[in-house]
């Protein structure tokens, strides 16, 4: 993910929506309630994240795994936007390395590639996808990969609702294999899409 530094710099200055976890009402519990359960509270262990840089400083403590809905445009992608931005300018990253994943693209990937993407408890969709995006040879999937198997990846999943007939099967994958592994994970939904 390139951005020009006139990209960047507008995203920097650019408002922020308050998000104010408190208030947030928990979505219905999903039919693999683990994804509920396995993850930190937000609004119990964040306390009130106003803008993507509390969010960033959040999840730079390690170790939290996060749902984030709201509704239609209410700029779910846009926070993961800058979250990005802020991720990628934090002296205190400690290497971290955010890699966003369109759970709408993971859909189609696990229809077009079937037999790549293993039903089981340890293998890595989001590895597999990246492989399949960006060639197993490439610097750029290896660097990815390094950075997952070393747990120094911050794994974005943009609209879990937008994931299509393959929803279910993503959000049991993440429930039952990213977040018991240990992954630094935040996924974003309508609440209607859970």
């Amino acid at each position: 993910l390139v951005f020009g530094h006139r990209a960047a710099d507008a995203i920097r200055r650019a408002p922020t929506r308050t998000v104010k976890t408190g208030e947030a009402k928990a979505p219905p519990a999903l039919p693999h309630s683990a994804l509920q359960t396995q993850r930190a509270n937000i609004s119990a262990h964040a306390g009130v994240i106003r803008d993507a840089e509390g969010l960033s400083a959040w999840l730079l403590k390690g170790g939290v795994q996060g749902l984030l809905t709201a509704g239609p445009a209410a700029g779910k992608t846009w926070l993961l936007s800058q979250l990005i931005m802020h991720l990628l300018d934090a002296s205190d990253a400690g290497g971290r390395v955010p890699i966003l994943v369109k759970a709408e693209r993971l859909q189609k990937q696990l229809l077009d590639n079937a037999a790549a993407f293993i039903n089981d408890d340890e293998s890595n969709w989001i590895d597999t996808s990246l492989r399949i995006e960006h060639n197993e040879s490439s610097p750029l999937y290896r660097m990815l990969r390094e950075a997952m198997v070393e747990r120094r990846a911050l794994l974005l999943i943009d609209g879990l609702d937008e994931a299509g007939t393959q929803r279910a099967r993503i959000e049991r994958h993440i429930a039952t294999t990213l977040a018991p592994q240990g992954h630094v994970l935040l996924c974003t939904s309508r609440p209607a899409g859970l």
